[in-house]
């Protein structure tokens, strides 16, 4: 097909070239070639297409680096930036010569083995591969409860290495606030309870950190470390004043103290006996 596709181009190369001379002698014919020819020879060599031009160049200045087969091998990668995540496994009860990884699915032991001695320097005897299945749930990805049709969340692959020279796990830290534990955490519990606020059941549950506070001031206050007072109190709010608009009104605060609200109470009561009793007499 390559070659039916070149013939039919010379033979239109040809017509063209007959149609352009067909008005000239055979000698001014040959004149014109030979110029057409010199011109040519003379001419430097351009290149039509300005892209295929630039890759020429870049071939010819970085041709060793573009062909990897040509290149030294620790001239290959001279920066090492890997596109996987490895995660070190606390394995107290494995000899100390063995370390246990969470790694993608799809690597091997090989790309351990080559990752483990160039990342770190580590010699790698003997690698086992081990791919746990997870169990059958409705639960999204995020961990909220899920419905409709059972799933089976991805699977994960663990490997184990034995290593040339043993490894000490250094011993685990007590004080996590270099690294923001408890912020961690407590971040975590809010956002979780943020969304559990816009679930349509949050109205039915009930109010659990409301509950917890008032039983912790209840103890407070039944071992005596703190005092019962009223809200307004508590809040330093000012009720010695009168109600507004009231004639003869008592403020709050002398109705707790009882004295003065009592007296005022009879008097009340003797002005509406004594008010029955005229009106009892005129009816009569």
């Amino acid at each position: 097909m390559r070659n039916k596709r070149l013939a039919a181009r010379v033979h239109a190369q040809k017509v063209l070239e007959a149609m352009r001379f067909k008005n000239l002698s055979p000698e001014a014919r040959i004149e014109a070639l030979e110029r057409e020819k010199a011109a040519k020879e003379n001419q430097p060599r351009v290149i039509g297409n300005k892209k295929l031009a630039a890759l020429r160049e870049r071939l010819k200045r970085d041709g060793e680096f573009l062909r990897p087969y040509k290149t030294p091998r620790e001239m290959r990668k001279q920066i090492y930036l890997p596109d996987f995540v490895l995660t070190l496994v606390r394995t107290p009860f494995l000899p100390p010569r063995y370390a246990s990884f969470w790694v993608p699915l799809t690597f091997n032991k090989l790309d351990i083995r080559d990752y483990l001695k160039h990342a770190y320097g580590v010699n790698v005897l003997k690698v086992r591969s081990y791919v746990e299945q997870q169990k059958i749930t409705r639960e999204r990805p995020c961990g909220k409860e899920g419905y409709g049709k059972w799933r089976r969340p991805r699977s994960r692959k663990k490997m184990t290495v034995e290593m040339s020279e043993p490894f000490v796990w250094p011993e685990e830290p007590t004080d996590y606030k270099p690294w923001d534990k408890d912020n961690f955490f407590e971040a975590k519990k809010y956002q979780e309870d943020a969304s559990e606020a816009f679930h349509p059941e949050a109205q039915n549950k009930p109010p659990e950190t409301r509950r917890e506070t008032i039983a912790e001031q209840a103890e407070r206050l039944l071992e005596g470390k703190e005092t019962w007072q009223p809200t307004w109190k508590a809040l330093g709010l000012n009720y010695n004043r009168p109600l507004a608009g009231v004639k003869g009104a008592m403020s709050p605060a002398e109705i707790l103290q009882g004295g003065k609200s009592e007296a005022e109470g009879g008097s009340v009561k003797a002005d509406a006996g004594a008010g029955a009793g005229a009106g009892v007499e005129e009816s009569k």
